[in-house]
């Protein structure tokens, strides 16, 4: 990940975990799908979260709140 330009904003990577380390598969310079399993999972807001980050905040992970999964049938 640290061969990517710097970037602010909605990122989505595809990647794999192997054991040498993540193996990046795609970049999405977007927001993606699993923008909705991640704003179902914690009860903080994902844009607040980004435009501090933009404004250079500090700003704590988000903790986990529920699991959340999806499948064909939504």
């Amino acid at each position: 990940l640290s061969k990517l330009p710097p970037f602010v904003g909605f990122l989505g990577i595809d990647l794999i975990l192997t054991p040498e380390g993540p193996r990046i598969v795609e970049v999405n310079p977007r927001m993606t799908t699993s923008y909705v399993g991640i704003r179902a999972a914690i009860d903080e807001s994902l844009a607040e979260l980004t435009r501090r980050v933009a404004r250079g905040e500090e700003v704590p992970s988000p903790r986990v709140a529920r699991c959340v999964r999806y499948d064909t049938r939504g």
